[in-house]
């Protein structure tokens, strides 16, 4: 994977976060639809929301606790958590953001 950018917002997090997922999945033969994003979810109070559905098992789970994907160290973690807010799972495919 290419070197990510730092986010400095939640939704910057997001986007950047979406993009990256695109890419992974992508790369590992997913169809590109099966990454989507919601910018303001109205059922997570309004916080973007990145899916992927069809990603590895409880993938989100993993992510926020301070995981990667399916490769070590293939991660990107600034995505997931840092000065600019952190993230949650709803369910184990998907990340809700949040601001500091």
């Amino acid at each position: 994977m290419t070197e990510t950018r730092v986010p400095t917002t939640h939704v910057e997090a997001a986007e950047l976060m979406f993009e990256w997922l695109k890419k992974y999945a992508t790369d590992r033969g997913y169809a590109e639809s099966e990454v989507f994003y919601r910018p303001s979810d109205a059922d997570h109070g309004g916080f973007p929301h990145v899916f992927f559905e069809a990603g590895p098992f409880e993938w989100a789970v993993s992510v926020s606790l301070g995981g990667g994907m399916d490769v070590p160290g293939d991660f990107p973690t600034e995505l997931a958590r840092g000065a600019w807010g952190y993230t949650e799972p709803y369910y184990s495919f998907d990340l809700v953001f949040y601001p500091a």
